[in-house]
C-alpha cells in the first residue's frame, strides 16, 4: 500500500440536475484502494460536504474529487465543486482561503476544472488556481470535458503511483502513456499538473 494519506471525495447521484455520473463511485474506491485504510478517507455524494471537505484538507497529502464542476467566467470565485445543492457546493472563494496540509496533491477528475478565462498579470482563473494559492503543491485538472469511464482508468492509474510517492506529474505522464497505448479515446489528453 502507499505511504501517502487521501480524502477521496466522489458525487455522481445528478444533484443540482446534472447528469449522473455512473462511475465516479467506482472510481474513487478503486483509487482507495492504493491507499492504506488507516491513512484515507472516503466521502460519497451525501456524505460530501463543503465543511467535511474543508475541516479535512490539513490532514491528508491528496485529495482527489470525482464529480461535476461547474466554472463561471464572469465571476470565477462562484466557480465550483458540485457536492450538492446551492448551500452546500465547494466555490473557489471559500478554497481560496482553506486551510491545506502543506504540499498537498489535489485531483480534479471533473470537466474543465483547469479552464478559465485569462486575466494579464494574473492567469487563468480556473478552479486549480484557488487550491494552489492556498498552498497546494500541484493540482491535476482537466482543460476540457471528459469521459466519465476514460477519466477513471486514468485517476486509477494516477492514483496507484501517487500514492507509492511518484511526483504528480509523473504520474500523470505514466498514466497517459497507458490510456494512449489502449488507443480508445483521447481524454487522457485533457488532463494536466499545475504546479510542480
Amino acid at each position: 500500500k502507499g505511504k501517502r494519506s487521501a480524502l477521496l471525495v466522489a458525487v455522481g447521484d445528478g444533484t443540482g440536475g446534472l447528469s449522473r455520473l455512473a462511475g465516479v463511485e467506482d472510481e474513487i474506491r478503486a483509487a482507495q484502494t492504493s491507499y492504506t485504510a488507516a491513512h484515507s478517507e472516503l466521502l460519497l455524494n451525501g456524505a460530501a460536504t463543503s465543511d467535511a471537505i474543508l475541516r479535512n484538507l490539513a490532514h491528508y497529502d491528496v485529495f482527489s474529487f470525482s464529480g461535476h464542476a461547474i466554472a463561471d467566467p464572469i465571476r470565477p470565485a462562484n466557480s465550483h465543486l458540485v457536492i450538492g445543492g446551492a448551500k452546500r457546493e465547494l466555490f473557489a472563494r471559500d478554497l481560496a482561503s482553506a486551510s491545506l496540509r502543506p504540499g498537498l496533491i489535489v485531483a480534479l477528475a471533473a470537466c474543465e476544472t483547469a479552464d478559465g478565462d485569462y486575466f494579464r498579470g494574473e492567469g487563468v482563473m480556473s478552479l486549480a488556481r484557488p487550491f494552489l494559492a492556498s498552498g497546494a503543491a500541484s493540482v491535476l485538472a482537466t482543460l476540457w470535458p471528459v469521459q466519465d469511464q476514460a477519466a477513471s482508468r486514468l485517476m486509477n492509474t494516477f492514483h496507484r503511483l501517487v500514492s507509492a510517492g511518484t511526483e504528480p506529474a509523473s504520474a500523470l505522464a505514466s498514466a497517459q502513456r497507458e490510456e494512449m497505448a489502449l488507443g480508445q479515446s483521447l481524454d487522457w489528453a485533457a488532463f494536466v499538473v499545475i504546479g510542480r
